[in-house]
């Protein structure tokens, strides 16, 4: 063998080590190939495991490659296995990377590949943690001075039909990356890609006293600078969040409870500066779904929901769209069956819905030509429905408060400096604003059964008051 060394060395000028230990079973391969490679780590620790493998490739992954393999310098890799049936392989490609794979329990697999170079920030690089049975994990660094950390325990990780292959993976193309995965619970899937650069990424399924189970995260960030974070636990909850601008402060899904919650999130490729949130809880075998699509900047949008409001995917309890910029778009809804949209398409604009009850709808549009407006809805009973639309002008203020069941509520501004408000306290009425110019008021108060009111106002300073 020395001699086969010798004559490969000279002639094809690459240094070649390979070691194949086979014992309890177990079987580990090393690879550190290149001409010029130095410094190179390579460790693998199966003392303690039972028929499972391990390899490590520096420079190349097996013996078909060796002529061609590249000089690779400063990597540390290391493998420490214990348990039955673990696999695990990691490729080093480039240089500087640091990659760690500590797996125990039973029948857990976990692949890392490093073709960048300098993936070692935090003295963690490539990290993977497995501590119970039949996990998946994978990660992929192709980019520079990039994180991901992958950690999963308290039962089993590994649901492929997502259209990924692993429990967990994730993908770094771009530079200066932090990617996150904790999973904690059976069959969750989280997967993140970033090819933009300098973006943080968590997602964080199930704790230790609550789990998460058939929970599904996924990010996408390939703008930079960007902040995205998911957490998940109790029950079957699904979240998607693309960060396709830049310099957004933060995109955030919070699900909890035992049944099922749907969070979709975008931040556009023109969107910058924005933040969006989402919070559910689904109690029981209740179902929450909300949507919210930023494509301005230093916009702000926040939905709350706790009940059984929307379906999930397609069928959502709460949406929110802007277009425009600095706006602020908040809703709360505690209940079953209710729905809230928010459209912000022009600038400096306050959105506001909150629903405590079951079965109302609130919808508020604000459009491109609208500055500096402000929409209230408050519906605190059941089967309401409330709509705004502020179509131009700015300064202007709606506000609908409905305290009984069965009530519709319609206002329309164009203009300046208008002010309407709505107020029904008793079951079945119905009232339309409508102002158009500058300046005017108009209040309708209902607090009496099956009462309809009706203002219009064309003109400016008028002021106009119905009781009922």
């Amino acid at each position: 063998m020395r001699k086969i060394l010798t004559k490969l060395t000279l002639t094809l000028a690459f240094t070649y080590i390979a070691s194949t230990a086979l014992a309890a079973g177990n079987l580990a391969t090393q690879f550190q190939v290149g001409a010029g490679g130095t410094n190179n780590q390579a460790t693998i620790d199966q003392t303690a495991a039972t028929g499972s493998t391990a390899l490590q490739g520096q420079g190349a992954a097996n013996l078909v490659d060796l002529n061609t393999a590249p000089a690779v310098q400063g990597d540390i890799a290391a493998i420490t296995q214990s348990g039955l049936n673990q696999a695990a392989t990691q490729l080093q490609f480039g240089n500087s990377n640091l990659a760690t794979i500590t797996q125990s329990g039973n029948g857990n697999s976990a692949q890392q590949l490093q073709t960048g170079n300098n993936n070692n920030a935090a003295n963690i690089g490539a990290y993977i943690i497995q501590t119970s049975d039949g996990n998946t994990a994978y990660q992929e660094e192709s980019g520079d001075n990039n994180v991901a950390f992958i950690s999963q325990s308290g039962g089993t990780n590994n649901l492929p039909g997502t259209g990924g292959t692993y429990g967990a993976e994730q993908y770094q193309s771009g530079s200066n990356n932090q990617a996150v995965i904790f999973q904690v619970g059976n069959d969750n899937w989280g997967h993140q890609t970033q090819s933009g650069n300098s973006n943080l990424a968590t997602i964080t399924q199930g704790f230790v006293l609550d789990p998460a189970s058939f929970s599904w995260g996924y990010q996408l960030q390939s703008g930079s600078g960007n902040a995205a974070v998911i957490t998940q636990s109790g029950g079957a909850h699904t979240s998607y969040q693309y960060q396709l601008g830049n310099n957004n402060l933060i995109m955030n899904a919070t699900q909890s409870g035992p049944g099922m919650g749907y969070a979709e999130q975008w931040q556009d490729v023109l969107a910058s500066g924005n933040s969006a949130t989402i919070s559910q809880s689904t109690p029981g075998a209740s179902t929450n779904g909300a949507f919210q699509s930023q494509t301005g900047s230093t916009n702000t949008a926040a939905i709350n929901q706790t009940g059984s409001n929307g379906l999930g995917w397609g069928s959502y309890g709460a949406e929110q769209y802007q277009t425009g910029n600095a706006n602020n778009a908040w809703i709360l809804q505690n209940g079953t069956g209710n729905y809230a949209g928010q459209w912000q398409h022009g600038t400096s604009g306050i959105a506001q819905i909150m629903q405590q009850g079951n079965f109302n709808s609130a919808t508020q549009t604000q459009e491109a030509t609208a500055i500096s407006n402000e929409a209230y809805i408050t519906q605190s009973a059941d089967s309401n429905l409330a709509a705004q639309l502020q179509s131009g002008g700015s300064a202007n203020k709606a506000y609908i408060t409905q305290s009984a069941d069965n009530n519709i509520a319609d206002q329309t501004q164009t203009g300046n400096s208008n002010t309407a408000s709505i107020t029904q306290n008793a079951i079945d009425n119905f009232a339309i604003q409508s102002q158009t110019g500058n300046s005017n008021t108009a209040t309708i108060t209902q607090s009496s059964a099956l009462n309809s009111a009706s203002q219009y106002q064309n003109g400016s300073f008028n002021i106009a008051t119905i009781s009922q």
